[in-house]
């Protein structure tokens, strides 16, 4: 019976909560912290089990979860505004010929002068 019990918790109200939880970050949140949503989720778990369910919770349950969090933590934590992405010089040079239309067989040559010249000012402001 406890069995039964169990996969009807499982089934509706831990599903219905994380999918309420997922819709709820969709909606507020950036991609970056939706995409650990499945990292915390197994740590939220066992936690409910040890309330719920009187699972054993180990010292390596507590580092495994400690670990899950510090990674998420790290991967969600927001980057110094100025530390900034340069391009190589060789990537940069490539810009500048696509934007100049030197190389005819990747470019459009349709391609509205007003893009061309944003391009071109967005490369020489590197």
């Amino acid at each position: 019976m406890r069995s039964l019990l169990s996969l009807g918790y499982l089934i509706f109200l831990a599903s219905l909560l994380a999918f309420t939880a997922y819709v709820w970050l969709m909606q507020h949140e950036p991609m970056s912290k939706i995409a650990t949503y499945g990292y915390v989720n197994p740590v939220i778990a066992v936690f409910v089990g040890r309330l719920l369910g009187g699972e054993p919770l180990t010292r390596q349950t507590l580092l495994g979860s400690v670990l899950v969090l510090l990674a998420v933590f790290m991967v969600t934590s927001k980057r110094d505004a100025k530390q900034e992405i340069k391009p190589s010089a060789r990537a940069t040079q490539e810009l500048r010929e696509l934007a100049e239309g030197e190389d005819s067989e990747t470019i459009d040559r349709e391609q509205p002068q007003s893009q061309r010249q944003a391009i071109l000012s967005r490369l020489h402001s590197v």
